[in-house]
């Protein structure tokens, strides 16, 4: 059975940028369409469904409003769709207004890859997760320092692992982490970046989220056939 299908359209965003800082948009069940702001996407949302819209902030003509009256519009082919806001770090103030209001994720133009590849890979949701409640014990840099902490699991993916835990930690923030799948006695050790935290008012988690950088061993292998075989 061939895979589904993702459609991403870029408006306003550097598709070699983006795509240089996340190989995940060269997958050949992806396809990606670059375009210029103007009020023709109105045109292109009307006729494409696409799977996730990542958007420069501000929009200019159309206007963001009108972007996202189109795409959440009971008629529109996009309706679920993902829709990332790209915006400068003196206007993210004012571009998080929309975060929740037709907007799932705004993220500063200064972005890594990681914080990038984690946001794509959660709105395509091209990583499925499984929900799994284990305990992770953590080792975090912190500056010249570190600090080791202990979190509880929420779910995992062949990418990363979702943490409810009480220390705060910045996006960007590499750590160690050592956590056990379920039945299994053998522990999953390796390196992490914590990519997101939570809002915890809005996801039910007070934590952050962690992209696998290296697990130790067949780490890898084990946690990505442990998820698939839970799917």
């Amino acid at each position: 059975m061939s895979a589904v299908r993702k459609n991403v359209l870029l408006v306003g965003v550097d598709r070699e940028v983006v795509e240089r800082l996340v190989p995940l948009l060269k997958r050949r069940d992806i396809d990606v369409l670059s375009t210029a702001p103007s009020p023709a996407v109105l045109n292109l949302l009307r006729d494409t469904p696409f799977d996730l819209l990542v958007v420069h902030y501000p929009l200019g003509r159309p206007g963001l409003e009108a972007f996202l009256e189109e795409v959440r519009s009971p008629e529109s082919f996009c309706r679920n769709a993902g829709v990332i806001l790209v915006a400068e770090d003196s206007q993210m103030e004012e571009a998080l207004r929309f975060e929740g209001a037709g907007v799932n994720r705004v993220m500063t133009a200064q972005w890594t890859g990681g914080h990038l590849w984690q946001a794509l890979a959660d709105l395509l949701q091209v990583a499925p997760r499984v929900a799994v409640r284990t305990l992770a014990h953590l080792d975090i840099q912190l500056g010249r320092g570190r600090a080791e902490d202990l979190a509880r699991s929420v779910n995992l993916s062949a990418t990363g692992i979702l943490l409810e835990a009480p220390a705060r930690v910045r996006p960007g923030t590499p750590l160690r982490l050592t956590f056990r799948l379920p039945e299994e006695l053998r522990p999953v050790r390796g390196a992490g970046e914590v990519v997101r935290v939570t809002q915890a008012e809005r996801e039910g988690v007070d934590g952050f989220a962690v992209r696998f950088l290296n697990l130790e061993a067949d780490g890898a292998e084990r946690v990505g056939e442990w998820v698939a075989a839970r799917r």
